[in-house]
């Protein structure tokens, strides 16, 4: 940005660009007042050398180190983590009661189901619609134009977390189904890598449902 020149005249400040460093036009520190300028500036010894331009330059032409697609896919994989983490503590309390215990009768003999099951099942229900987040979180960090080594690093990402979810084969198919719906609707593939996105995410069984009766469609 252009930044124009500070002195003052009858007029009002002067429309000419200051020179680098300093607060006046080139024809203004020819004054008085512009040469006293000149004088305390290089006395606070602030002044912009070669090297110090050079490395500007430099830093403009370089990569950042973390771009906005590193950024959304580290932070999907400290999200993801925590939830996985979550999702992994509760099924394995749940797992020190014998399964023929996960259900019993009160006093009146209606049945109850232990406070282990339910928070398993919404660790698991968060574990779902965390799925889907976070592929919204990767498209809101500008992650829609992806090359083929971003797709595949996303994809084996989701992928582990479904395979440690200890889910049925069905709603791993499922999970796989919205995951192939989303990358198709939201991240502009290229035909061949649309093809490729398809060929890894394809589902190998139709039903949404799992033997206990479990739909992710309840939960998306």
């Amino acid at each position: 940005m252009i930044q124009s020149c500070l002195y003052q005249t009858g007029g009002g400040l002067c429309s000419e660009e200051r020179t680098l460093d300093f607060d006046f036009c080139q024809k203004h520190l020819a004054t008085p007042r512009g040469r006293q300028h000149m004088a305390d500036v290089v006395e606070r010894g602030k002044l912009t050398t070669g090297s110090d331009i050079e490395r500007i330059l430099k830093t403009a032409d370089e990569i950042p180190e973390l771009d906005y697609q590193t950024n959304a896919l580290v932070q999907m994989s400290e999200l993801v983590q925590r939830i996985t983490d979550w999702e992994r503590a509760s099924f394995e309390r749940l797992h020190r009661i014998p399964e023929q215990d996960w259900r019993y009768q009160d006093r009146g003999r209606a049945e109850q189901v232990r406070s282990e099951v339910l928070v398993y099942e919404r660790a698991l229900d968060r574990a779902t619609n965390a799925l889907a987040r976070v592929s919204k979180m990767a498209i809101d960090k500008k992650l829609t134009a992806l090359g083929k080594a971003q797709t595949e690093l996303m994809i084996k990402m989701l992928l582990t977390v479904i395979g440690r979810l200890s889910l049925t084969a069905a709603v791993q198919d499922q999970a796989k189904r919205f995951l192939l719906e989303e990358f198709q609707k939201e991240a502009q593939l290229t035909p061949k890598l649309a093809v490729h996105t398809q060929k890894q995410l394809e589902p190998t069984i139709i039903d949404g449902s799992d033997v206990n009766g479990f739909d992710f469609r309840a939960n998306a």
